[in-house]
Protein backbone atom coordinates (compact mmCIF):
# COMPACT_ATOMS: atom_id res chain seq x y z
CA UNK A 1 0.00 0.00 0.00
CA UNK A 2 1.50 3.37 -0.95
CA UNK A 3 2.17 5.98 1.80
CA UNK A 4 -0.06 9.04 1.86
CA UNK A 5 0.98 12.56 0.89
CA UNK A 6 0.91 13.72 4.53
CA UNK A 7 3.28 10.96 5.49
CA UNK A 8 5.74 12.00 2.72
CA UNK A 9 5.80 15.65 3.90
CA UNK A 10 6.42 14.58 7.51
CA UNK A 11 9.28 12.37 6.46
CA UNK A 12 10.83 15.18 4.37
CA UNK A 13 10.54 17.65 7.25
CA UNK A 14 12.22 15.25 9.63
CA UNK A 15 15.06 14.66 7.18
CA UNK A 16 15.76 18.39 6.46
CA UNK A 17 18.09 20.16 8.92
CA UNK A 18 16.89 23.35 10.58
CA UNK A 19 17.84 26.77 9.03
CA UNK A 20 20.18 27.71 11.84
CA UNK A 21 22.02 24.50 11.39
CA UNK A 22 22.28 25.08 7.63
CA UNK A 23 23.81 28.48 8.17
CA UNK A 24 26.34 27.10 10.58
CA UNK A 25 27.35 24.42 8.13
CA UNK A 26 28.36 27.03 5.46
CA UNK A 27 32.00 27.56 4.33
CA UNK A 28 34.24 28.66 7.14
CA UNK A 29 31.65 28.05 9.79
CA UNK A 30 33.98 25.84 11.71
CA UNK A 31 37.00 28.14 11.32
CA UNK A 32 38.10 30.62 14.01
CA UNK A 33 37.45 34.36 13.43
CA UNK A 34 40.46 36.53 12.42
CA UNK A 35 41.30 38.99 15.23
CA UNK A 36 41.10 42.78 14.42
CA UNK A 37 44.31 44.66 13.86
CA UNK A 38 45.30 47.08 16.63
CA UNK A 39 44.87 50.81 15.77
CA UNK A 40 47.90 52.53 14.25
CA UNK A 41 49.91 54.94 16.32
CA UNK A 42 49.39 57.81 13.81
CA UNK A 43 45.59 57.42 13.71
CA UNK A 44 44.92 60.62 15.74
CA UNK A 45 47.08 62.61 13.31
CA UNK A 46 45.14 61.30 10.33
CA UNK A 47 41.85 62.22 11.97
CA UNK A 48 43.14 65.71 12.74
CA UNK A 49 44.37 66.11 9.13
CA UNK A 50 40.96 65.09 7.79
CA UNK A 51 39.25 67.62 10.04
CA UNK A 52 41.72 70.33 8.95
CA UNK A 53 40.98 69.66 5.25
CA UNK A 54 37.27 69.66 5.97
CA UNK A 55 37.51 73.10 7.59
CA UNK A 56 39.87 74.57 4.94
CA UNK A 57 37.14 76.02 2.64
CA UNK A 58 35.47 77.70 5.59
CA UNK A 59 38.74 79.39 6.59
CA UNK A 60 39.46 80.51 3.02
CA UNK A 61 36.04 82.15 2.78
CA UNK A 62 36.39 83.86 6.14
CA UNK A 63 37.64 87.16 4.50
CA UNK A 64 40.81 89.32 4.42
CA UNK A 65 43.11 89.80 7.33
CA UNK A 66 43.94 93.26 8.65
CA UNK A 67 47.43 93.16 7.11
CA UNK A 68 46.01 92.23 3.70
CA UNK A 69 43.60 95.17 3.86
CA UNK A 70 46.47 97.52 4.74
CA UNK A 71 48.47 96.26 1.75
CA UNK A 72 45.51 96.79 -0.62
CA UNK A 73 44.85 100.30 0.75
CA UNK A 74 48.52 101.21 0.35
CA UNK A 75 48.59 100.01 -3.26
CA UNK A 76 45.43 101.97 -4.07
CA UNK A 77 46.95 105.08 -2.49
CA UNK A 78 50.09 104.80 -4.61
CA UNK A 79 48.05 104.31 -7.79
CA UNK A 80 45.79 107.26 -6.98
CA UNK A 81 48.77 109.52 -6.27
CA UNK A 82 50.19 108.77 -9.71
CA UNK A 83 46.91 108.94 -11.64
CA UNK A 84 45.49 112.24 -10.28
CA UNK A 85 48.24 114.51 -11.73
CA UNK A 86 47.92 112.80 -15.12
CA UNK A 87 44.14 113.21 -15.03
CA UNK A 88 44.40 116.90 -14.07
CA UNK A 89 46.91 117.56 -16.85
CA UNK A 90 44.65 115.86 -19.39
CA UNK A 91 41.61 117.86 -18.27
CA UNK A 92 43.63 121.09 -18.47
CA UNK A 93 44.71 120.35 -22.03
CA UNK A 94 41.12 119.60 -23.03
CA UNK A 95 39.86 122.86 -21.51
CA UNK A 96 42.63 124.87 -23.18
CA UNK A 97 41.86 123.28 -26.54
CA UNK A 98 38.11 123.93 -26.21
CA UNK A 99 38.67 127.58 -25.36
CA UNK A 100 41.06 128.05 -28.30
CA UNK A 101 38.50 126.57 -30.69
CA UNK A 102 35.76 128.81 -29.30
CA UNK A 103 37.93 131.93 -29.57
CA UNK A 104 38.90 131.28 -33.21
CA UNK A 105 35.33 130.29 -34.12
CA UNK A 106 33.96 133.53 -32.67
CA UNK A 107 36.48 135.64 -34.59
CA UNK A 108 35.58 133.87 -37.85
CA UNK A 109 31.86 134.30 -37.10
CA UNK A 110 32.26 138.06 -36.57
CA UNK A 111 33.96 138.36 -39.95
CA UNK A 112 31.07 136.52 -41.61
CA UNK A 113 28.57 138.64 -39.68
CA UNK A 114 30.14 141.84 -41.00
CA UNK A 115 29.70 140.65 -44.57
CA UNK A 116 26.15 139.36 -44.02
CA UNK A 117 24.96 142.55 -42.27
CA UNK A 118 27.06 144.97 -44.36
CA UNK A 119 28.19 146.46 -41.07
CA UNK A 120 31.57 147.03 -39.52
CA UNK A 121 32.22 145.05 -36.34
CA UNK A 122 34.98 145.24 -33.77
CA UNK A 123 36.38 142.32 -31.85
CA UNK A 124 37.63 143.88 -28.60
CA UNK A 125 40.30 142.38 -26.32
CA UNK A 126 41.07 143.79 -22.87
CA UNK A 127 44.52 142.41 -22.10
CA UNK A 128 44.51 143.79 -18.57
CA UNK A 129 41.25 142.18 -17.43
CA UNK A 130 41.53 139.10 -19.67
CA UNK A 131 38.19 139.74 -21.37
CA UNK A 132 36.89 140.04 -24.94
CA UNK A 133 33.59 141.02 -26.58
CA UNK A 134 32.08 142.28 -29.86
CA UNK A 135 30.53 145.63 -30.81
CA UNK A 136 28.85 146.91 -33.97
CA UNK A 137 29.01 150.25 -35.78
CA UNK A 138 25.84 152.24 -35.12
CA UNK A 139 26.75 155.58 -36.74
CA UNK A 140 29.12 158.54 -36.65
CA UNK A 141 29.53 161.44 -34.30
CA UNK A 142 31.72 164.43 -35.18
CA UNK A 143 33.25 162.37 -37.93
CA UNK A 144 34.20 159.52 -35.59
CA UNK A 145 32.76 156.05 -35.75
CA UNK A 146 30.47 155.09 -32.89
CA UNK A 147 30.29 151.46 -31.77
CA UNK A 148 27.88 149.93 -29.28
CA UNK A 149 27.58 146.56 -27.52
CA UNK A 150 25.35 143.88 -29.03
CA UNK A 151 22.69 142.09 -27.00
CA UNK A 152 23.14 138.76 -28.70
CA UNK A 153 24.85 135.99 -26.76
CA UNK A 154 27.86 135.63 -29.04
CA UNK A 155 28.85 139.28 -28.55
CA UNK A 156 28.63 139.45 -24.75
CA UNK A 157 31.61 139.80 -22.44
CA UNK A 158 33.70 136.64 -22.19
CA UNK A 159 36.82 135.77 -20.22
CA UNK A 160 40.21 134.54 -21.30
CA UNK A 161 41.22 131.66 -18.97
CA UNK A 162 43.41 132.77 -16.06
CA UNK A 163 46.18 130.40 -17.11
CA UNK A 164 46.33 131.96 -20.60
CA UNK A 165 48.45 135.05 -21.12
CA UNK A 166 48.23 137.22 -24.23
CA UNK A 167 51.53 138.78 -25.27
CA UNK A 168 51.36 142.51 -25.92
CA UNK A 169 49.79 142.58 -29.38
CA UNK A 170 50.57 144.97 -32.19
CA UNK A 171 47.08 146.14 -33.06
CA UNK A 172 44.84 149.16 -32.91
CA UNK A 173 43.64 150.40 -29.56
CA UNK A 174 40.43 152.11 -28.46
CA UNK A 175 41.53 154.66 -25.86
CA UNK A 176 38.03 155.22 -24.49
CA UNK A 177 37.56 151.52 -23.73
CA UNK A 178 41.25 150.92 -23.02
CA UNK A 179 41.16 147.81 -25.12
CA UNK A 180 42.68 146.51 -28.34
CA UNK A 181 40.43 145.58 -31.24
CA UNK A 182 40.29 143.81 -34.60
CA UNK A 183 38.16 145.56 -37.20
CA UNK A 184 35.97 143.30 -39.39
CA UNK A 185 34.59 144.96 -42.51
CA UNK A 186 31.64 144.38 -44.89
CA UNK A 187 33.96 143.57 -47.81
CA UNK A 188 35.16 140.43 -46.00
CA UNK A 189 38.49 141.84 -44.89
CA UNK A 190 39.80 142.55 -41.41
CA UNK A 191 42.77 144.15 -39.66
CA UNK A 192 45.97 142.19 -39.98
CA UNK A 193 46.84 141.07 -36.45
CA UNK A 194 48.91 138.38 -34.75
CA UNK A 195 47.81 137.25 -31.28
CA UNK A 196 50.16 135.05 -29.26
CA UNK A 197 48.78 133.16 -26.24
CA UNK A 198 50.97 131.30 -23.77
CA UNK A 199 49.88 128.71 -21.20
CA UNK A 200 51.19 129.81 -17.79
CA UNK A 201 51.06 126.27 -16.36
CA UNK A 202 53.46 125.06 -19.05
CA UNK A 203 55.34 127.76 -20.95
CA UNK A 204 56.13 125.36 -23.77
CA UNK A 205 52.47 125.35 -24.74
CA UNK A 206 51.36 128.30 -26.79
CA UNK A 207 49.39 129.12 -29.89
CA UNK A 208 49.22 132.01 -32.31
CA UNK A 209 46.14 133.38 -34.08
CA UNK A 210 46.86 135.42 -37.18
CA UNK A 211 44.30 137.28 -39.28
CA UNK A 212 45.44 137.71 -42.87
CA UNK A 213 43.98 141.14 -43.56
CA UNK A 214 42.15 141.68 -46.83
CA UNK A 215 41.68 137.97 -47.43
CA UNK A 216 39.82 137.67 -44.13
CA UNK A 217 41.36 134.28 -43.40
CA UNK A 218 42.53 133.10 -40.00
CA UNK A 219 45.70 131.09 -39.42
CA UNK A 220 46.32 129.18 -36.18
CA UNK A 221 49.76 127.93 -35.17
CA UNK A 222 49.90 125.54 -32.19
CA UNK A 223 53.10 124.71 -30.35
CA UNK A 224 53.34 122.22 -27.47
Amino acid sequence: MFPSTHAKRSAASAAAPPREAAKAIGPGAGEAKTPRKPPRADAPRRVAAKRSHANAPARQNAGFTFIELLVVITILGVITTGVIPIFNASMHMIQAKNWRLEFVALLAFVQEKAVADSTEYRFYIDNKNNTYWVEALIGREDGDKVFAPIEEEYARLKYIPAYMRLSLPRMRQDRDRRAYYIGCYPNGGCDRVELSFRDQTDRRRRFTVETLGVMGKIKVDIRN
